[in-house]
């Protein structure tokens, strides 16, 4: 262009050939032509509107304290990134994704390698979807989202993700994350959410991870009301949610990481902790679909809920009426399992046992009379009871057994189990690490025999040296035998730790994981001249277990 010829202003966007302008974002009213342009436009406190659509570009937000926001149907084909803090994306669809640099693929990227300035604000995703992102080619990892800190900058602290949509992120040649945080990234919050059909090498649906090159894990990483379903693996199982790393470069902190009220569905693997000496990961209250709970490494995972989280009525964790505990029965056949109730469940014997493969009896004992009856199906074991199972094969099943309770009043008195003179079979997983000295009666002796129990410990509790040893938190099924001499009557009680009108956090405390037992009730050593079986009568093994000794040793 010569000569003297005004051009200002210019047009943004294209003419159509009705004289029309094709508008992809506008921010105050002004137009543009391509969303970067609108976005490159922006101010601190703008709004970039984007118009419904498909447009087909990548995007990068450099100014913070924007707000990107989809109208209608508004998609991006492509990726986004966000170097700068403050940076709010809503309403929007990112499909296929793109690979950045250094050929890593993803939907949305955060982070800048050239140094992050958090401004002590937030980096939001909100009613986004990120889908189909896929390997475009490379040999590289995929990201549905990848969060990533670098030692250029400051840590980036300050992440919420609120309806946030995942889904079909595959890559055959290498891994594949729905959502990947990585390195000095905290304060993040992940609720409301679904990550679905992520499928790779290997997968994760969100994991925390360190990096090979910069400092750091992440911190402060909270999950809570999301679905996390189908991720699967080619040549390692798929990982529902991760704690990550290698003895080279380390692990993230399993202890920085909580999830609460998620379902985890139709996953190789739900949750797995790598961090092989950490601090364990904190997730009760998640539903793990009919199946239970695929864990593995030191995660506190129980009690469970017993419906999809959709299905809980309560508003606060600590409100929520609709769990269970994990029971897992294993025997080869030749000895009769015990399953203690030392909370009243909330569905009879039949609907607990009755989708296991066993072919056999169910049992109680009557302390009182001191011999077994026979129950049926629609039987509903009452606290403090044991439950005798019998097979005629062996047991290998993973059960969730629902507690009945009622968090409408304050927590009732703690219910007891009245022990009769002579051989009690009582539910002990509420007085763990209990002995004589603990129960208020005159020649009371407590005979432990782990192989009674159906669980020496309980799923889903944590693991270390710090805590008591595994044999003083028992499982939360225990059955154990206790011995009376009070003549002429017994007037015995054993609390359970259950009250009818408890919450999640007092059965907790109370029932499956008493608080520091150790302070009130040292271990007890197993005496091995007294192991009651279910194959002979208390009173026989009693009077001679010499005799009965001999006769199994003769069976080995």
């Amino acid at each position: 262009m010569t000569d003297n010829v005004e051009v200002n202003p210019w047009l943004d966007a294209p003419v159509g050939e009705g004289g029309e302008v094709a508008v992809a974002a506008t921010v105050d009213g002004e137009e543009f032509s391509s969303i970067q342009s609108a976005v490159s436009t922006a101010k601190d406190g703008d709004t970039v509107i984007i118009q419904s659509g498909v447009h087909s570009e990548n995007i990068t937000v450099s100014t913070p304290n924007v707000t990107v926001d989809g109208q209608d149907s508004a998609v991006i084909d492509g990726r986004i990134d966000i170097p700068v803090d403050e940076v709010t994306v809503t309403n929007l669809t990112v499909q296929n994704g793109a690979p950045s640099g250094s050929s890593e693929v993803e939907g949305i990227f955060i982070g800048n390698a050239g140094g992050f300035d958090d401004l002590d604000g937030d980096v939001t995703l909100r009613n986004v979807v990120v889908e189909d992102v896929h390997g475009h080619g490379t040999g590289s990892t995929v990201e549905g989202v990848h969060v990533k800190y670098y030692d250029n900058g400051d840590e980036i602290d300050g992440i919420t993700f609120d309806n946030l949509t995942v889904r079909n992120v595959t890559q055959t040649a290498a891994g594949a994350d729905g959502v990947k945080l990585q390195a000095e990234v905290d304060d993040v919050s992940i609720t409301n959410s679904t990550f679905s059909d992520i499928e790779g090498a290997w997968a994760y649906g969100v994991v925390s991870t360190p990096s090979s090159v910069e400092m750091g894990v992440p911190d402060d990483v909270t999950l809570r009301r999301n679905t996390i379903e189908n991720v699967t693996a080619t040549e390692y199982d798929g990982i529902g949610l991760g704690i990550d790393g290698k003895d080279k470069n380390g692990y993230a902190d399993a202890s920085d990481v909580r999830a609460t009220q998620n379902d985890f569905l139709n996953n190789d693997l739900d949750i797995v902790n790598k961090e092989p000496d950490g601090g364990p990961m904190f997730a009760p209250l998640n539903y793990f679909g009919e199946d239970g709970p695929n864990v593995t490494g030191n995660v506190v995972y129980d009690p469970v809920l017993t419906t999809s989280e959709e299905n809980v009525a309560a508003d606060s964790p600590r409100n929520i009426s609709e769990y269970g505990s994990v029971l897992e029965l294993q025997s080869d056949g030749s000895r009769a399992l015990a399953v203690g109730f030392s909370a009243r469940p909330d569905e009879s014997v039949g609907e607990i046992f009755g989708e296991m493969d066993i072919s056999g009896n169910a049992f109680v004992y009557d302390n009182e009379a001191g011999e077994y009856q026979d129950i049926s199906g629609d039987y509903v074991p009452s606290v403090g009871e044991v439950v005798v199972l019998t097979s005629e094969g062996g047991i290998d099943e993973t059960v969730t057994v629902p507690i009945e309770t009622n968090v409408d009043n304050e927590a009732a008195t703690p219910e007891s189990v009245s022990l009769s003179n002579g051989w009690n079979l009582v539910a002990t997983g509420g007085t763990v690490g209990f002995d004589s000295s603990t129960l208020d009666i005159a020649g009371a002796e407590v005979q432990n025999d782990l192989q009674l129990q159906a669980q020496p410990s309980q799923p889903g509790l944590a693991e270390g040296e710090e805590l008591p040893p595994s044999e003083v938190y028992t499982g939360a099924f225990e059955g154990t035998w206790i011995f009376v001499d009070d003549e002429p009557n017994s007037d015995a009680q054993l609390a359970t730790g259950y009250a009818e009108d408890q919450s999640v956090e007092e059965y907790v405390f109370e029932v499956v994981y008493p608080n520091d037992p150790q302070a009130e009730y040292p271990p007890v050593p197993i005496d091995p001249r007294y192991p009651p079986e279910f194959a002979y009568p208390p009173e026989l093994i009693y009077e001679n277990p010499d005799a009965i000794l001999a006769e199994e040793n003769t069976d080995e």
